[in-house]
């Protein structure tokens, strides 16, 4: 598994441990990252799938890793890396997408996470059609009633659209939600539970 939330392996996973720093650092450092990488006409997400793509070819091949259980846990923007990384890419067999799934740009999204766009990708696509991509696999998607940074509204209706194309694609049963309500941004300990235990309904 790779698990873009920094959590610590558990039970027998592989998982790809991703440095953290504290939010507002992280933030700042993103943000000078993203302005000196726009001055060179290089958008900072794409360094970064980048940069997940090769984790994922270094976790492929290992010996010890089997190759049928990856799966991917993004929360917040780490969701964002697991959406590409997993529509990109099918080596990823089970995704859980955590407060991280609204449109792909608004200008909410464009003043508080610009650094998080593709230019021109919203031209021919959105949030919908990224995660068209990753169906049929197993998709959990986990979203907050009072999320300020990926709204309900949107999440609902996101998630409405993908459900009916789960549906008629025959694989109903691969995609599940969770709604925390009274929340907002964040991934509560008993909800990783419950992910990690749609996981195991794949990779035991």
């Amino acid at each position: 598994m790779i698990d873009l939330w920094m959590w610590r392996a558990r039970r027998a996973l592989s998982i790809l441990i991703y440095p953290s720093k504290d939010r507002t650092s992280r933030k700042v450092s993103e943000e000078l990252a993203a302005q000196s990488l726009f001055s060179l006409g290089i958008p900072l997400l794409s360094v970064v799938v980048h940069e997940d793509l090769i984790s994922l070819n270094y976790l492929y091949s290992l010996e010890f890793v089997d190759k049928e259980k990856i799966g991917c846990i993004g929360f917040s923007f780490g969701g964002t890396r697991c959406n590409y990384l997993a529509a990109l890419d099918d080596r990823i067999k089970v995704v859980a997408l955590v407060d991280s799934v609204s449109y792909l740009v608004t200008k909410r999204i464009v003043a508080r996470t610009w650094f998080a766009i593709l230019p021109g990708l919203a031209q021919n696509t959105g949030k919908k059609g990224l995660l068209a991509l990753i169906t049929p696999r197993p998709l959990m998607i986990v979203y907050s009633e009072n999320d300020p940074v990926f709204p309900l509204e949107e999440a609902e209706d996101v998630i409405k659209d993908l459900s009916s194309l789960y549906d008629r694609l025959g694989y109903k049963k691969n995609i599940q939600t969770i709604y925390l309500p009274n929340q907002d941004h964040v991934f509560p300990t008993e909800t990783r539970e419950e992910v990690y235990k749609f996981f195991d309904q794949y990779f035991k």
